[in-house]
């Protein structure tokens, strides 16, 4: 599975486009994946969504897109897996799964000269 969040928010499996919904599911999911590896809280989930004045579901309504998430994911096969971990959640990739950890471990470790395309 690749999740792409540098320009459009894209996720494929095997290729395939894999479908996520838009708006708050696709944020949700971009909040996880730049986190990816690592445990975000419900509240710092909640913020992310709604900012400081969220509505009194909002936690109920992230453990319901992290769901919808989860049951996408899980269909399209490639092996990424969002996990609970006490009151917040953790998104689970391959290696190299995501196109924001490439570009970090390019820019990091060098990108040699004849790999650039002009």
């Amino acid at each position: 599975m690749e999740i792409r969040v540098l320009g459009p928010v894209e996720v494929t499996a095997g290729g395939r486009p894999v479908s996520i919904g838009a708006g708050k599911p696709r944020a949700l999911l971009v909040m996880l994946a730049v986190n990816e590896g690592s445990t975000v809280s419900t509240d710092r989930l909640v913020e992310g969504l709604w900012g400081e004045e969220p509505p009194a579901s909002a936690a109920k309504m992230v453990q319901l897109g992290v769901s919808q998430l989860r049951k996408a994911l899980a269909g399209a096969g490639g092996g990424a897996e969002i996990v609970t971990r006490g009151r917040g959640y953790e998104l689970r990739l391959a290696n190299g799964g995501l196109d924001a950890r490439r570009f970090e471990q390019l820019v990091e470790g060098g990108m040699p000269r004849e790999g650039l395309a002009l």
